[in-house]
């Protein structure tokens, strides 16, 4: 019990210590309850972040409040998120899987939260019998999800469901007993080959079944010559991809955009329909999404731009008077965009006016944007100015801190790999004796950080002097 005017440690700093002693990679949610947040960046999908020692003792202190707990699952385990309530048909999938593959799964630990609402829910947690190509695996079933190392993660004990407020718990299903204390990792049992076969062979359908619905859209299929309305919506679709907005909306958008061309009589759109799964799964892959994982994200916006339109009239003849040209740049990367050259093809355009001032070059900053460069791959662009920001206590500083060890010394942050450079930390708040502190509970002496610049706010000159704006420059 904590004592006047101390915070109760929460979920992930009461749980982590353990969980890692039993080999598990415990990551916290990084919002308290009672909202669901989500893990560190760099902890989970196909990022490399290794929740380690040191990674846990950084997080027991930024997430000591009511911060739920969860752990990333190795390379050699993969875990059955079964759902079997609200009308959600996880156990009947469990038992069409069994059905199928001729044995029960064996009995093994699970966590749920709804063990006295939904006995078949839970995530059953196994390890793999061998190495597993992760693409090779599905990424749900009915009222089944398939989770591994590269997809999703599991809540577990003692942290609470934000939607019932139960607290998760652990279920040895050999014993029965219901019990807060995690397993080792080596207690899970070994999923048997013959479900790792039916869940390969349910993936390899599933390919079969997107490609045969993506042949038989409920469209006449193009003639191949794109018009100019659809290479524009397709060059814009991509653009804002490479500028960083969500790739999921705008493929999303620019689906229904493409069936609503298609239905309108526009030429070229199934051409447009192929460059953008191209140009998403070339972002995901990038972004360390399984390609299982995005295939159900694509059958999504598929399925939903088909049934918008579908039933729609269709027109048969183009009524855009664009010169037809075939999108021949599919094979291209993804993250590159025709030239307005090749989008103006057969137009007349007035010949270029001198320009001795120096003007924007609108051809090219419209067309060839310069790339952004990070230096924290992701989070932080160069030249510009980022912002950490949240309500008070919750670990702004010790955030900024780490950040600030990354760049300087560790050439590693959230996971990601990166350049050793100099930094500068200018702080406002805190006081030498509080930052050496923190610097060594994370483990560092004065030797490791050469390159890390401290200075307090407090003891420089005010910066609207000379003195004061030169302070930083001198150091």
């Amino acid at each position: 019990m904590s004592q006047a005017g101390e915070v109760e440690a929460g979920p992930y700093a009461q749980m982590a210590d353990q969980l890692l002693a039993g080999g598990w990679q415990p990551i916290p949610m990084t919002r308290p309850m009672p909202d669901r947040g989500s893990p560190p960046k760099g902890y989970t999908g196909g990022m490399d972040g290794v929740a380690g020692p040191r990674e846990v003792s950084l997080w027991k202190a930024m997430y000591s409040g009511a911060h739920n707990v969860a752990v990333r699952l190795h390379p050699d385990q993969v875990s059955l998120d079964v759902d079997d309530y609200d009308g959600k048909p996880g156990a009947r999938t469990i038992k069409e899987m069994e059905a199928a593959v001729g044995m029960v799964l064996p009995p093994t630990w699970r966590s749920s939260s709804r063990f006295e609402t939904s006995p078949a829910s839970g995530i059953r947690h196994f390890r793999l019998p061998g190495p597993v190509d992760e693409s090779s695996l599905p990424g749900a079933l009915p009222g089944l999800e398939i989770i591994r190392a590269g997809h999703r993660y599991a809540i577990v004990g003692p942290s609470v469901n934000e939607k019932t407020m139960a607290q998760y718990r652990w279920l040895n299903e050999a014993t029965g007993e219901v019990t807060d204390q995690p397993p080792a990792r080596t207690d899970l049992a070994v999923l048997p080959q013959a479900f790792i076969d039916y869940l390969v062979a349910y993936r390899a359908k599933e390919k079969a079944d997107e490609a045969a619905r993506l042949a038989a859209m409920p469209i006449p299929d193009s003639d191949g010559d794109a018009c100019g309305i659809v290479k524009q919506k397709v060059t814009f679709a991509i653009g804002e991809m490479d500028r960083g907005v969500s790739h999921h909306d705008v493929v999303r958008d620019s689906m229904l955009r493409m069936y609503g061309l298609a239905r309108d009589g526009h030429r070229g759109w199934q051409d447009g329909v192929r460059i953008l799964r191209k140009a998403l799964y070339s972002w995901r892959a990038v972004q360390g999404v399984s390609e299982s994982v995005t295939d159900d994200e694509w059958s999504r916006m598929l399925d939903g731009a088909q049934k918008k339109v579908a039933t729609q009239a269709q027109i048969t003849e183009c009524m855009c008077s664009a010169t037809p040209e075939l999108i021949d740049w599919i094979s291209k990367p993804p993250v590159e965009s025709p030239s307005p050259e090749r989008l103006t093809a057969g137009v007349e355009t007035p010949a270029p006016v001198a320009n001795p001032y120096g003007y924007v070059a609108w051809d090219q900053a419209f067309w060839s944007p310069p790339p952004p460069r990070y230096f924290i791959p992701g989070m932080l662009i160069e030249s510009q100015v980022g912002t950490i920001y949240s309500a008070g206590g919750l670990g702004k500083s010790l955030l900024a801190l780490d950040i600030s060890v990354g760049l300087a010394h560790r050439g590693r942050v959230f996971g990601e790999a990166i350049e050793l450079q100099p930094v500068l930390y200018i702080d406002r708040e805190n006081s030498r004796r509080g930052v050496m502190k923190r610097l060594r509970a994370m483990g560092y002496h004065d030797t490791e950080l050469p390159l890390l610049h401290y200075s307090l706010l407090g003891d420089w000159p005010p910066l609207d002097t000379r003195e004061g704006g030169q302070s930083p420059s001198s150091e």
